[in-house]
């Protein structure tokens, strides 16, 4: 199998570093792109076949994956985190991070983040981490609360104060200083409101919903079209290299 070209983007919202090697390593061109399919395509198609597309996983990446996936025999969109090279050694700037990528995906260094062609999937995968960040944020409510307490000695589970009936008890516990009380009532109004924008989507089943109609007829859909409340974001997917 002939070893293929390489392409890097570093991308950004108006323009993009792209830069091209020869199956050997050899640079074969560095430019600036402007950030639209168009454009990137062109750079793209002038790089001969086979070739492979690489940039680091951000807000532009799910976008670009799917507009530029024709265009390519490999395309690997990787994590930035396991990139150190390009934050931690020598200079630092756009046209020097796209070489360095190209260095570390010559040398095998990169970790492959898991994208799909399906706009639809690629939709429904936001939404499930919308309901992820609401349940993230009503925890850190809930904890917020609980280390608050222990401020003043008082140590309480969840449980104690997620039912606004048994929140009396908890009050008469705490200084009656006014400030005091006051800031526990605004963190529980701002627990409330986390928990609530949780439990509606559950009553929606909104989640459910667009799981089963998205991905009919698939293993992983019929697997868990009827559990909503558990994990099913991309780490079921792995990190995949998508390859034809």
């Amino acid at each position: 199998m002939k070893r293929p070209h390489l392409m890097c983007l570093d991308v950004h919202c108006v323009s993009c570093e792209f830069a091209a090697a020869t199956p050997g390593g050899k640079l074969r061109e560095r430019r600036s792109v402007t950030t639209a399919i168009p454009q990137l395509a062109e750079a793209v198609r002038s790089v001969p076949r086979p070739r492979t597309l690489v940039f680091e996983e951000g807000p532009l990446a799910d976008w670009l994956y799917r507009n530029l996936r024709p265009f390519v025999d490999e395309l690997i969109v990787c994590d930035p985190r396991r990139n150190h090279l390009i934050a931690n050694d020598g200079d630092k700037d756009d046209p020097v991070d796209v070489i360095k990528l190209l260095d570390l995906t010559r040398g095998g260094y990169l970790r492959p983040v898991h994208h799909t062609e399906s706009e639809s999937r690629s939709v429904f995968k936001q939404l499930v981490a919308l309901y992820h960040d609401r349940v993230r944020r009503k925890v850190a409510e809930a904890l917020r609360i609980i280390w608050a307490l222990r401020r003043f000695g008082i140590v309480v589970r969840q449980n104690a104060f997620a039912d606004p009936d048994r929140r009396s008890a908890l009050l008469s516990e705490l200084p009656t200083n006014r400030t005091v009380r006051r800031t526990f009532q605004l963190r529980l109004e701002s627990y409330d409101l986390a928990a609530d924008h949780v439990e509606r989507d559950r009553r929606l089943d909104l989640y459910a919903a667009d799981f089963a109609r998205n991905l009919q007829g698939q293993l992983f859909g019929r697997k868990y079209a009827s559990r909503p409340d558990r994990s099913v974001t991309c780490r079921r997917a792995g990190c995949i290299r998508s390859s034809r």
